[in-house]
């Protein structure tokens, strides 16, 4: 019995400064990193940081193509061409001393320092996360997308913001980091084997570092002791998998961030 064939969607995809259109969509996609039911951060007021500084990141959506004799209503088709298929963007967990701090960093801050706890690299992380000057301005790297977008998609992201960033350094904006916090999610199955796995393909590039040499700090979390069923990107194709669900917390210096870019474009291609 022939099996029936996977219907493959062809799609152009866009980059955009994020905008408050954008907030419902990256608010989605901050709760696959953080999780739908995090108390402990206010991910409406984290999204509408990010979108605040739309000068940096961006969020990838559907080109608009309207075709010759399209109406406007059919243009839209459902509002696919709002959907945020990826957000990239970083924010600045050090602001400048006498700046009252976004109340979604705070948290951000005292979130990961408590998630580190108990871990080998909590002395590591807490010391450049406590310091204060130029010599520790941490910002936190966001790079998220719907697991069945290739991850080639994430690179070009990743590296728009990296220059986002210069520029508004340029223009004197707070975006010259000492040190980035980059999260990956991760898993563990049932059955064995029950080592960690990435849920993203690109994440396992990390491997290609010295991590001794490279990076600065890295500590596991596990974030429910309940079972999920989450989507996987298997390089070809994603497919469900019930798992624990685990993230994976790394401090790099800025010279590190620029090292792990160009693994990424390789090994992305």
């Amino acid at each position: 019995m022939a099996t029936p064939q996977q219907e493959i969607i062809n799609l152009d995809f866009e980059a955009f400064p994020p905008s408050d259109e954008d907030i419902p969509g990256i608010v989605r996609l901050l709760k696959q990193l953080f999780g739908g039911n995090e108390p402990n951060i206010n991910i409406g007021q984290l999204a509408e940081t990010f979108v605040s500084q739309n000068y940096v990141g961006c969020v990838l959506k559907q080109a608009e193509s309207v075709e010759p004799g399209d109406s406007d209503d059919d243009a839209m088709d459902d509002g696919a061409e709002d959907t945020v298929y990826a957000f990239t963007s970083a924010l600045n967990l050090n602001p400048k001393t006498g700046v009252t701090p976004n109340i979604c960093l705070s948290q951000l801050k005292t979130y990961l320092k408590e998630k580190a706890k108990g871990s080998a690299a909590e002395s590591s992380f807490n010391s450049v996360m406590d310091r204060s000057g130029s010599s520790s301005i941490v910002g936190l790297i966001i790079n998220e997308r719907f697991v069945n977008l290739p991850s080639e998609a994430s690179v070009p992201m990743l590296e728009s913001t990296v220059k986002d960033m210069e520029t508004s350094f340029k223009n004197g904006m707070q975006y010259s980091f000492s040190h980035y916090i980059m999260i990956s999610k991760m898993y563990r199955l049932i059955d064995p084997p029950k080592t960690l796995n990435y849920v993203y393909p690109e994440d396992e590039l990390w491997e290609l570092l010295e991590v001794e040499k490279e990076v600065v700090a890295e500590f596991d979390y596990q974030m429910s002791t309940e079972m999920d069923t989450i989507l996987v990107d298997f390089g070809n194709k994603s497919k469900p998998v019930t798992a624990t669900l685990w993230r994976r917390v790394r401090l790099i210096t800025s010279a590190t961030l620029m090292k792990l870019i160009e693994i990424f474009k390789q090994g992305c291609k």
